[in-house]
C-alpha cells in the first residue's frame, strides 16, 4: 500500500508541475524526493562510513582489516585500537545487524557473519571524503531546498499557481518525501525476523540431521511451511526431496531474472530494452544526471570487491546490502526496478545518475566498456 501511494503522489507530483516545467519535468521531480533526510538505509551506510575512519586512523588496524577474510578478529583483539574497534562493531551490528546479504532467508545475517560489513569497510578505506555519505547527503538536501524554492517561485507567478497549485504541491511533495523515506524502512522493520527465524530453522534442520531425515541442516530452506509443519507431524525421508531442490536452486541461480513474478510464476512478459541507435539502450529514468564511465558488471555479493571507485555499477537488482557500493559508484545501470524501486531510491540518496529496467543489462554490457548513463532521460549508451 506504501509503494502504491508512492507512486500515485509521484504521478501527482508530474501533473501539477507539468505546465511549469514541461521540458524537465522528470529530471525536477527526481530531484525533489532527493536527499530525503532519515533514510535508514543510508543511516546505515553512514554508520559503516563511520566505523571506516577509525580503521584509517590507524595503520596497523587498516592492515588488520584488509585481509580478505576476517581471521584477523583474534588479532584485533590483542590491541588496544583493536579492540575500540571492535566494540564499535558490536554496537553496530547490535543495531544492524538483522540486515541479510539477499532478501532470502536462506543467507546468514550480518549478526551471524559480518563478512560482507567488513567488506564495505575495507572498501571505504580507499574512498576519499568526496564520497562520504554524510557529505552527500548534506549536498544533496541543499540542492533539493534550492529546487524547491525554485519551484515554489514559479508556481506563484500567476493565481491559479499561488491559490491552488502551489498549496497541493507542498502537500503532495511532503507525503512523496516522507513515504519515499519510509520504502526502505518497512524492508528494515521486516527483516528484524530473519535471526530470530534462521535459529528456529538452523534448530530444526540439526534435529532433523541427526535423525536422518535430511542430509544436512540448511536442506529445511528448500521446504515450505507448510511442508515443514507436515513433516514435523509425520516425519519422513526427505533427503532425496532436499537434493532436487537444492540443485534447482543452484541452477536458477545462473539464469536472468524475468521481469515479473505472478502468483510464484515466472512471467517474461517484460519488454526488452529498446535500442535507439548502435549501443544505445532506452531503460527507466531512476535517478536525475549524467555521466560516462568505465563498466564494472556486478552480480552478486561475492563481485562487491569489484567496484572500483567511479565505476559505472551494473547490475541485475539491489537491495539494502548493496548500498554502500552506491557512495563510490559513478552510476548505476540495473536490469529491473522502476523510479520507486530501492536502487532507484538510494541512488537519489546518493546523487548518481541511474537507469532502470534495462532488460539484460549484465549481459550486453561488458566490465571496462565505456558507458554513458542518462538519468534524466532513462537512456544507456555503450560507447565506441
Amino acid at each position: 500500500l506504501m509503494i502504491a501511494l508512492i507512486g500515485i503522489t509521484y504521478q501527482m507530483l508530474g501533473t501539477l508541475l507539468e505546465k511549469y516545467f514541461p521540458a524537465d519535468n522528470e529530471e525536477v521531480r527526481a530531484k525533489l524526493i532527493s536527499g530525503v533526510t532519515g533514510n535508514v538505509t543510508m543511516e546505515t551506510n553512514k554508520r559503516m562510513w563511520d566505523l571506516a575512519q577509525i580503521v584509517k586512523q590507524s595503520r596497523a588496524l587498516s592492515a588488520l582489516v584488509r585481509q580478505s577474510d576476517f581471521g584477523a578478529g583474534r588479532q584485533l583483539a590483542q590491541s588496544e585500537e583493536g579492540r575500540a574497534f571492535l566494540r564499535e562493531l558490536d554496537h553496530f551490528l547490535a543495531e544492524f545487524g538483522h540486515r541479510e546479504i539477499r532478501t532470502d532467508i536462506i543467507y546468514p545475517t550480518w549478526g551471524e557473519d559480518p563478512a560482507p560489513v567488513l567488506s564495505f569497510i575495507r572498501g571505504y578505506l580507499d574512498a576519499n571524503e568526496n564520497s562520504s555519505p554524510h557529505r552527500q547527503q548534506a549536498r544533496l538536501v541543499q540542492q533539493r531546498e534550492e529546487l524547491a524554492r525554485t519551484v515554489q517561485a514559479r508556481l506563484r507567478r500567476d493565481l491559479r499557481g499561488r491559490w491552488l497549485i502551489a498549496p497541493l504541491f507542498n502537500w503532495v511533495l511532503r507525503h512523496t518525501q516522507t513515504h519515499t523515506r519510509e520504502r526502505d524502512t518497512m524492508h528494515f522493520e521486516l527483516t528484524r525476523l530473519f535471526p530470530s527465524f534462521r535459529r528456529l530453522l538452523k534448530e530444526l534442520g540439526a534435529r532433523w540431521s541427526a535423525r536422518g531425515e535430511i542430509e544436512q541442516w540448511d536442506d529445511v530452506f528448500y521446504f515450505s511451511l507448510d511442508e515443514l509443519a507436515h513433516a514435523a507431524d509425520q516425519p519422513r525421508d526427505l533427503r532425496a526431496l532436499a537434493r532436487t531442490r537444492r540443485a534447482e536452486f543452484q541452477a536458477s541461480q545462473k539464469q536472468i531474472a524475468p521481469g515479473i513474478i505472478r502468483d510464484g510464476v515466472a512471467v517474461d512478459d517484460a519488454p526488452a530494452p529498446t535500442e535507439n541507435a548502435a549501443g544505445q539502450f532506452t531503460g527507466i529514468a531512476g535517478s536525475p544526471g549524467k555521466i560516462t564511465g568505465s563498466a564494472r558488471v556486478v552480480r552478486g555479493p561475492n563481485d562487491f570487491a569489484k567496484l572500483q571507485t567511479g565505476e559505472i555499477l551494473i547490475a541485475p537488482i539491489t537491495n539494502p546490502v548493496w548500498t554502500p557500493l552506491f557512495a563510490i559508484a559513478g552510476g548505476l545501470v540495473v536490469e529491473v526496478g522502476g523510479i520507486l524501486s530501492h536502487g532507484a531510491i538510494v541512488a537519489r540518496e546518493y546523487g548518481i545518475p541511474a537507469v532502470m529496467s534495462v532488460r539484460g543489462a549484465t549481459q550486453i554490457i561488458r566490465d571496462g566498456q565505456r558507458v554513458t548513463v542518462d538519468g534524466n532521460r532513462g537512456v544507456v549508451v555503450i560507447e565506441n
